[in-house]
């Protein structure tokens, strides 16, 4: 096995990274040297760019698996004991979906949303993964948001029998927020469904006589026996 095998595969980025940097330091200063500096300093830069290339180099072609990730078995003990790890994790598709299933069920579970999750994921047709992850997210943000609003229902009183106002707007606040946070997840699983795509309705209004139009916010008075035609989007 080579030195560069030896080398695990973050170290070998490292270095890499260093060579390339210092090679562009050195290209970069052989434009304001004179001869025979900037050769130099040009000679300096390509060997430094060629070692670098030699450190990214494989020698052997990476591994590709589910989900567009790849692995490598060169690099330091550890590095191949991860690639074959997680090789056999995403050698099958049916695995990787199965394994992903569980995960998502299991922190549903934990966060005690998990009927309320799998019956909101239910409500849309084929979702991806992602979708899957945000409406539990969702949930898990809506029940919390309910339970807090619960809490807000039974007042705590202070120390002179009034209702403790800090406690109570404290509790309000924190309801807001994941309310808003469930908010802005239906916006994000819309523009995901849609495509990231927004549909703009435009109106054309038709007014005859002394008629006034109000159109986004501005007042258009037109003629007598005049017709005008508006766009909302003015």
């Amino acid at each position: 096995m080579n030195k560069t095998k030896e080398k695990s595969q973050q170290a070998r980025v490292k270095d890499a990274a260093g060579k390339l940097n210092q090679a562009k330091r050195s290209a970069a200063e052989s434009k304001e040297r004179a001869a025979p500096y900037d050769v130099i300093l040009k000679t300096e830069a390509a060997v430094l760019v060629e070692h670098g290339s030699k450190e990214l180099a494989l020698s052997e072609p990476a591994q590709q698996l589910t989900g567009g990730e790849i692995v490598s078995f060169e690099g330091s003990d550890q590095d191949r004991a991860l690639s074959e790890k997680y090789a056999h994790k995403a050698k099958s598709p049916t695995m990787i979906d199965a394994a992903a299933s569980q995960t998502r069920l299991e922190l549903a579970d934990k966060a005690r949303c998990l009927e309320l999750a799998l019956d909101a994921v239910q409500g849309i047709e084929n979702p991806t993964a992602i979708e899957k992850m945000l409406i539990h997210q969702m949930t898990a943000a809506y029940q919390f948001s309910m339970k807090l609003m619960e809490r807000a229902n039974d007042f705590r009183f202070n120390s002179v029998g009034k209702i403790d106002m800090d406690y109570l707007n404290m509790v309000l606040s924190q309801a807001t927020r994941l309310m808003s946070s469930y908010q802005s997840g239906m916006l994000a699983l819309s523009k995901s469904r849609n495509g990231g795509k927004q549909e703009v309705i435009v109106q054309h209004i038709q007014v005859t006589g002394d008629a006034k139009a109000i159109v986004s916010g501005k007042m258009n008075t037109l003629p007598a026996g005049g017709q005008g035609g508006a766009d909302d989007n003015k």
